[in-house]
């Protein structure tokens, strides 16, 4: 999506914008010539972020190990057909993941590599494929005797494909939907 602006309307232009009644935000870049005596700007929306959260029954300690292994991925998302890890040992920054992801029906393959690392509280997977790369930030805070859950994503698309990016906001959406509620069935279900 371009959005032509003049100098004014830019400088009113939020760092971030955000559709109503859905939790997915854009960030725009802005791009800008010179036409006449008049500077024209142009904002392209380059990612999607989804932010989703969940409360779980399980404690932190044992949501966050099974949620970092995300190799589990397939088990509770039914986007993702198939999900193993690559590297050997406990999960760990540098850890490595190979997700498949269905997107419209077709098969997407990215190679995730745990960014972040912080035990019971706090990972970050970069992933990359072909078409799109994502990078993903899920937090686990204590909620009475569970653990509360924030999952952002922050996706962006490759090449030609980015055209389509504005038109992604709500099929991420319920996307996210529908990856955070298998999510908490899983760690919802009695041990």
């Amino acid at each position: 999506m371009a959005i032509a602006v003049t100098t004014r309307t830019l400088l009113a232009l939020p760092r971030r914008l955000t559709f109503p009644n859905l939790p997915t935000t854009v960030a725009p870049i802005v791009t800008s010539w010179d036409i006449g005596a008049t500077r024209r700007h142009i904002a392209t929306i380059t990612r999607v972020l989804v932010r989703k959260e969940i409360q779980v029954a399980r404690p932190p300690a044992e949501a966050f190990a099974y949620v970092a292994d995300f190799s589990n991925s397939a088990e509770w998302d039914p986007g993702i057909p198939e999900a193993r890890k690559l590297t050997d040992g406990p999960v760990r920054q540098g850890s490595e993941f190979e997700v498949v992801a269905l997107f419209r029906g077709k098969r997407q393959r990215f190679h995730y590599v745990v960014t972040a690392f912080d035990a019971d509280r706090r990972i970050v997977l970069t992933g990359e494929g072909k078409k799109a790369g994502s990078v993903d930030e899920i937090t686990f805070e204590p909620a009475g005797t569970g653990t509360r859950i924030v999952y952002v994503a922050d996706i962006r698309l490759k090449g030609i494909a980015r055209v389509a990016e504005p038109l992604l906001g709500p099929t991420m959406n319920r996307m996210g939907d529908d990856a955070l509620a298998g999510l908490k069935s899983v760690l919802d279900r009695p041990r």
